[in-house]
């Protein structure tokens, strides 16, 4: 990343390498801690299979991908700090 420059590429790339795989890894363990039921429920009522994630899944794993959301903007933030402090102590 030093290398790259201190463009605002440079910057969005960073911010995306630090805060990826926290939302990734907090919506991942949001879907895998649903609970079974209202998934059997939904699947016994008819529910398509488009209907299923976006309307039962999706709003059920919230709160995991809200708070991996926020510790990524934290992350990615302290991302570019770090990079920039090290490109200015480099040269």
């Amino acid at each position: 990343m030093i290398f790259s420059g201190l463009g605002r590429t440079t910057m969005v790339v960073r911010v995306f390498l630090f805060a990826v795989w926290i939302i990734a890894r907090d919506t991942r363990t949001g879907i895998r801690h649903l609970p079974v039921s209202p998934v059997e429920m939904g699947r016994s009522s008819g529910a398509s299979r488009i209907a299923l994630p976006t309307r039962l899944v999706l709003p059920s794993a919230l709160p995991e991908i809200l708070a991996g959301i926020r510790l990524g903007t934290v992350r990615g933030i302290k991302g570019v700090v770090v990079g920039q402090s090290l490109v200015s102590v480099i040269g």
